[in-house]
């Protein structure tokens, strides 16, 4: 069975054609956006299920927020895959975001955007 980046974009957008609510799909598909260097795509992707309480969706939107420098949106995207397990990708992502609220002296990060 072919693997190739290619072929796995084709069944994935082949699975959101037939049921575009479809977040396996749409996560595993942002991840691969994410590997060809669009991460943008990604966001736009999964904007309308980004309410989902999928864990593994949220965390290929947090990458992508993060990959685009849009912390606060992608801690929002974390809070809630750790709210419905997180796996260790999530702490990935997690991780990135720390490290950046490192480098640029953030103590806490602010969710009173959450409000």
């Amino acid at each position: 069975m072919p693997t190739s980046p290619s072929f796995l974009e084709a069944l994935y957008r082949h699975r959101l054609r037939q049921n575009p609510r479809d977040t396996w799909a749409a996560a595993w598909l942002a991840d691969l956006l994410r590997t060809k260097g669009q991460p943008a795509k990604a966001v736009t992707l999964t904007s309308p299920l980004k309410n989902s309480l999928c864990p593994i969706l949220q965390t290929a939107r947090a990458a992508a927020l993060c990959d685009l420098g849009q912390w606060k949106s992608a801690q929002l995207c974390l809070d809630r895959a750790f709210a419905c397990g997180a796996s260790q990708r999530t702490w990935q992502v997690q991780g990135r975001i720390e490290a950046w609220e490192k480098e640029e002296g953030v103590t806490q990060m602010d969710h009173s955007f959450l409000d």
